[in-house]
């Protein structure tokens, strides 16, 4: 058997097998389809609850993700969001750049809600990067919830009540 038909072989082997792989993995398949993914970045979803509300959240947990968030959408449906993660604690800062429709922030530490912004509006046309409001919590976050604007108000939302994770 000659080296390159060797090689060729082996890449074959392995191209099957990583097939395998993914089509075993519901996960990798369902996260293909997802909005935000796109054909090269899959999104997790998780289904949370904040007081009594329920809100079917897109993860927000690499760099990338947290960069884009909801940018560039036309809108959000009504019982959805984004959940933006991060390692620990922190101040971290928002802002609305690319941002179509207003949102409420759910600013939360540990299970815990700790801050709330309400009716943050997008940008104004012809506004720079320069002029964007920002906005951050009033003490360390790890985690922070966009949803529509009027949602905290509309359910009631308050600090110190609970998010959990809807099984």
């Amino acid at each position: 058997m000659d080296k390159k038909f060797a090689i060729q072989i082996i890449g074959l082997v392995i191209l099957i097998f990583a097939g395998f792989l993914i089509t075993k993995n519901p996960t990798v398949v369902n996260n293909a389809l997802a909005p935000l993914g796109g054909p090269n970045q899959p999104v997790n979803m998780v289904k949370l609850k904040v007081k009594d509300a329920v809100v079917n959240a897109e993860i927000a947990d690499t760099q990338a993700k947290r960069a884009k968030g909801l940018s560039g959408r036309d809108s959000l449906a009504s019982d959805s969001g984004m959940l933006f993660l991060y390692e620990k604690p922190g101040n971290y800062i928002f802002w609305m750049k690319g941002m179509k429709f207003s949102l409420d922030f759910i600013w939360i530490k540990g299970d815990s809600v700790v801050d709330l912004t309400e009716n943050v509006s997008p940008p104004q046309p012809g506004q720079t990067d320069a002029q964007l409001t920002r906005y951050q919590a009033s003490e360390p976050i790890d985690k922070i919830l966009e949803v529509n604007s009027g949602f905290v108000k509309q359910k009631g939302i308050n600090i110190n009540d609970k998010l959990s994770v809807v099984k």
